[in-house]
């Protein structure tokens, strides 16, 4: 019998205590690896090469940002730019949109909402370690649009990034130097962002990005 390689990544340690339980609990998967942090999972991956990374969203970056979905993305992208083959499943709170296709088009295999029950996680793990795609119910609903949509899902994925990091009370200056991008650029983006979600300034955008989870009030 294969084992299915597994690296947990999340940010509390309870919790990541509890996913490792469940995992460990049947004889063909194995946690190999735990991070904390965005960049400690790409490390991770580098010198550990698990079958799977199953992830938290909201993951401290190696700019320093948590409590939004910019650690969790970053991740994604960092792994998936080493290796293009990574099977990442995200596990994550954050499962309203335009979280889970933000999510689909960085590139993950599968999004799973915390809500969802215990089994649903190994169901899952082997569903992506076979090749498939995994969506929980109410997500694969959402993407095919089946429920309302968020005025976020209207932003592309660099906006959504920027969007997150602006919530969290990063600054113009910060976001360019994490993104490698310009001050103009990010002001551009900033602009644009306003313009599509009709908001004025800065404390509506918190306010609004409170209102659909993307950080914690």
């Amino acid at each position: 019998m294969m084992t299915i390689k597994v690296l947990l990544v999340d940010d509390h340690e309870v919790v990541r205590a509890g996913f490792k339980s469940i995992l460990n609990s049947e004889k063909d998967i194995d946690v190999i690896a735990e991070a904390k942090s965005s960049i400690e999972a790409y490390d991770l991956y580098k010198h550990k090469l698990p079958d799977i990374v199953v992830m938290d969203l909201s993951l401290p970056s190696d700019s320093g940002t948590s409590d939004s979905t910019h650690g969790g993305i970053e991740a994604i992208r960092r792994i998936l730019a080493f290796d293009k083959s990574a099977k990442i499943l995200v596990l994550s709170g954050y499962d309203t949109a335009p979280f889970p296709l933000t999510v689909i088009k960085a590139g993950a295999k599968g999004f799973l909402t915390k809500r969802g029950p215990a089994n649903e996680l190994i169901t899952a793990v082997k569903t992506i370690d076979s090749g498939q795609q995994y969506l929980s119910p109410t997500v694969k609903n959402q993407l095919e649009g089946k429920e309302s949509e968020s005025p976020l899902t209207i932003l592309t994925k660099r906006e959504i990034q920027i969007f997150s990091l602006l919530a969290d009370g990063r600054k113009a200056s910060e976001i360019a130097d994490n993104m490698c991008l310009s001050n103009k650029t990010v002001h551009a983006h900033r602009a644009n962002i306003l313009r599509k979600l009709s908001l004025t300034n800065n404390s509506e955008l918190v306010h609004l990005a409170i209102r659909h989870g993307v950080v914690r009030p």
